[in-house]
């Protein structure tokens, strides 16, 4: 008696693997079965992606950048991190940080190694301040600061610290208004970036 034919749509749904499931599999020629742990291991020589891809991944995914020219990983709070490009540090905000804020490092969490940070007061020292907010990050909850690399999506034109900016305009630490940037007189030396696009949903490169 020949066994019905079941379309591979039609078998149930698998739990999640242990690793002991059999698995058939050709090898020189021969069907001869193999464990889904095995399967692990199988060294993989490149990823292609596609290069015309415009998707943004979402968080714990990868996909090419056709803008950047780069491959895009999704990290949490819908933060994107451009490889090779941009360099990110996570952080434990010990004050609430909004994106596009100047940040500096408060102090840190112990044996986790991760650094606390709040909105840069305007008397820090240099040696303190980390880079800009890429996202906003609640007290007591962890985040992004880009420390160099572009900044999207954020207030660039100048209106929140009375000044009207142009692209290119050089940005350092606000002398009177924590957690700014301004391109005007300052008293903390130290350029944080650039304008790259002036506007209510610009963007900045930083290099801190």
């Amino acid at each position: 008696m020949t066994a019905p034919i079941v379309k591979l749509s039609q078998l149930a749904a698998a739990t999640a693997l242990t690793g002991t499931e059999a698995v058939p599999v050709v090898q020189g020629g021969v069907t001869v079965r193999t464990t889904s742990a095995d399967l692990i291991p199988i060294p993989v020589e490149k990823f292609v992606f596609d290069t015309s891809n415009n998707e943004t991944p979402a968080e714990g995914e990868m996909s090419w950048n056709s803008t950047d020219m780069t491959v895009d990983i999704g990290l949490p709070g819908d933060v994107t991190l451009q490889v090779g490009q941009e360099l990110h540090m996570r952080v434990r905000a010990s004050a609430a940080i909004t994106a596009g804020q100047l940040v500096m490092a408060t102090g840190s969490t112990g044996n986790s190694g991760r650094i606390t940070a709040a909105p840069s007061s305007t008397t820090t020292n240099p040696m303190f301040i980390i880079g800009v907010a890429t996202m906003n990050i609640p007290n007591n909850t962890d985040g992004f600061v880009t420390s160099f690399g572009v900044v999207r999506g954020i207030d660039t034109d100048g209106s929140v610290v009375s000044e009207t900016r142009v692209n290119g305009d050089v940005l350092y630490p606000h002398p009177t208004i924590a957690g700014r940037l301004t391109k005007g007189s300052h008293t903390i030396d130290l350029p944080i970036g650039f304008v790259l696009f002036a506007g209510n949903n610009g963007s900045i490169f930083v290099r801190r």
